[in-house]
């Protein structure tokens, strides 16, 4: 695509009204599929870029004019130019840290930068090297978010949770409270009594405590069911850019279930309906009194006719549907005629003082690191060594370790009082000593880079490992997108294109489930992976992507204690080994994986699919001048 004149990048970002989300690395093979992905999920994307000539390369000026193609998605592509992530001073200045502060997230797609040397030989380029980017750019990208939004880490004494900006913040909004006579109005009472039934039900007001009891007696014969329902008020409930319901709620140890109707659902019989479980009050502790809070996505929430699941109906879609009623139940059945294995027939007892919609957090920063980086970590011997998978063996530049290991702060944070924190290399007792005359905290110097300085910061975030990235075309005719299946500690192998890391990425920013995690990604390479149809079977789309790949992971703060089969804590960073010898890495290049790899590129190559030098590990050009993006994942 031909260069053309770039207008002068605009003092703030050009908004569509979707989230803000600024890519570093927006030019690179990973980046620009990252870019388009955000894009037609409707973010309004910021490149933040060395120079406006590859930008307008790959996407064209019209892109950056504000007439972004049809092809790029529903948000605007804007820029900011001038960054060099290994000078934290471009990430300082002009309108670089509001563009930041502005930003609803922020993706991390770096690559150190090689090529072929002017004096023979492929290498790195100085100043661009896994060192320079993967391990100190990296970090100052992280500092420079962390200082533009003021975000501050809590105290140890709230377990030490993130505190960030923005739409990243967990939010919620009141439907009921049951405080007044007025509140409990609303509900209306709806038993077995309406088909023939004995079963009874009310709710009492207890003024003095602010909460009010769904109490009564369930009769199995003639029915087996009692419920209360309230509308949501003049106007149905915009449930968009709510990720569930949440309940303060008192039970008895039964089963109970949450109705709700939407614009959707608005014959008699049509409702979305979830389960919940109570705990017997003395099970739920005498320092909350009883009280527990109940949490239900929208994906828990399932169609049904009848109390039977209707696998037909399509699943409930908070960002195009509004609630138009929510209801309680409790019943002795529970789906499709099943018993309900959590009920009594006799009295009841369900206390409430709030029903809400509520946000769960999103990552702020999505850093896109590389499968490897922990495996190799793990690394002792160059005898174990030998046993890894070839990147492990070859670990170009020690771009696994860059991507891992530890880096002192470059800068001395400051108190709101002034007083500076106490930043000490070793855990001496003069560092001791030191916090304790200026009485602050004691931090050491030994914050891991990349991966696990992220881990340390105050952000929400997400740490994307994708495994081997390869083009398009390498898996044939499929989609260009497929089924993506997870792991965590670094123990998995396999492929993946960059249109499916893009996915990853918008599906890590749309998830209630993903932020605190580190994971590594592949395409799941079943015969039935995308193919499978039937009465069920959802379509593969970002918000399906979303749900399935983050939710059943282990956050990383809690994977010493999980009781995970095979997921152990997070191992020591380890300097760089040294580089393996010329005739060390012919033997690996040898190696039966590699030379399958390579002949998948080759037939790609031949069937014109794939240029030639574009393949898996990266693009080698013939000029010395030309830059390749190198990476551990087959070349970001």
């Amino acid at each position: 695509m031909a260069s053309r004149a770039l207008p002068p990048p605009p003092p703030t970002v050009r908004r569509t009204g979707g989230p803000v989300s600024v890519v570093f690395g927006a030019t690179g093979r990973a980046g620009r599929e990252i870019v388009q992905a955000l894009l037609r999920e409707g973010h309004d994307v910021v490149a933040a870029v060395r120079n406006e000539s590859k930008l307008n390369e790959v996407f064209g000026a019209s892109a950056l004019s504000g007439a972004t193609p049809a092809s790029l998605g529903h948000g605007l592509l804007d820029y900011i130019s001038g960054i060099d992530v290994t000078n934290a001073a471009t990430l300082s200045s002009g309108n670089v840290p509001a563009v930041l502060k502005e930003a609803s997230h922020v993706v991390v797609a770096l690559g150190p930068v090689g090529g072929v040397q002017p004096g023979g030989g492929f290498g790195f380029f100085p100043g661009l090297t896994s060192e320079d980017v993967d391990f100190k750019g990296v970090t100052k990208v992280i500092d420079a978010v962390v200082d533009a939004k003021g975000v501050v880490k809590e105290g140890a004494g709230e377990g030490g949770k993130k505190q960030a900006a923005g739409e990243v913040e967990e939010r919620k909004r009141t439907l009921f409270r049951f405080e007044t006579p007025e509140d409990v109005a609303k509900w209306q009472r709806l038993d077995d009594v309406i088909m023939g039934g004995q079963s009874s039900s009310s709710l009492e007001l207890d003024r003095e405590k602010g909460y009010a009891t769904y109490t009564g007696s369930l009769v199995v014969e003639g029915g087996g069911f009692c419920g209360t329902r309230a509308s949501g008020g003049d106007a149905p409930v915009d449930l968009s850019g709510f990720d569930g319901v949440t309940l303060r709620v008192r039970g008895d140890g039964h089963r109970y279930k949450l109705n709700l109707k939407t614009t959707e659902t608005l014959a008699s019989e049509n409702v979305y309906q979830a389960a919940f479980d109570t705990l017997p009050l003395q099970d739920a502790g005498e320092g909350a009194g009883g009280w527990q809070t109940i949490t239900i996505p929208f994906h828990r929430f399932y169609p049904v006719v009848r109390n039977r699941v209707d696998y037909k109906a399509a699943p409930l879609q908070p960002s195009s549907q509004a609630a138009v009623s929510l209801g309680l139940v409790y019943s002795r059945f529970e789906f499709n005629r099943q018993a309900n294995p959590y009920y009594d027939p006799g009295a009841f007892s369900l206390s409430l003082e709030e029903i809400a919609l509520y946000r769960s957090r999103r990552p702020s920063l999505v850093l896109v690191s590389s499968a490897g980086a922990e495996r190799n970590a793990k690394v002792e011997t160059e005898e174990d060594r030998k046993t890894e998978i070839p990147i492990v063996m070859l670990n170009p530049g020690g771009i696994l370790n860059w991507k891992y290991r530890s880096v002192q702060r470059d800068r001395e944070r400051k108190r709101e009082d002034g007083r500076p924190d106490v930043v000490c290399a070793v855990e001496s007792p003069a560092c001791a000593f030191a916090s304790v005359f200026f009485n602050t905290p004691l931090l050491f110097s030994s914050f891991p880079s990349a991966e696990t300085y992220l881990r340390a910061s105050p952000l929400p975030y997400i740490i994307l490992r994708p495994c081997g990235l390869v083009p398009e075309k390498a898996f044939g005719d499929e989609p260009s997108t497929g089924k993506l299946q997870a792991g965590q500690g670094d123990t998995i192998t396999g492929r993946l294109t960059r249109q499916d890391l893009g996915l990853a990425v918008a599906a890590a920013l749309a998830s209630p489930y993903s932020a605190g995690k580190t994971m590594e990604i592949r395409r799941d390479e079943a015969a039935d992976a995308n193919a499978m149809t039937g009465v069920g079977r959802r379509p593969r789309t970002t918000a399906v992507t979303a749900l399935e790949l983050f939710q059943t992971l282990v956050a990383d703060k809690d994977r010493a204690v999980s009781g995970t089969s095979g997921l152990f804590p997070f191992p020591e960073a380890v300097d760089p080994p040294q580089e393996v010898s010329p005739e060390r890495a012919k033997e690996i290049l040898n190696d039966p994986r590699v030379k399958a790899q390579q002949e998948r590129d080759r037939a790609l190559v031949e069937s014109g699919a794939l240029q030639k030098g574009q393949g898996g590990g990266g693009r080698i050009e013939e000029e010395p001048a030309a830059a390749v993006s190198m990476t551990a994942s087959q070349g970001k």
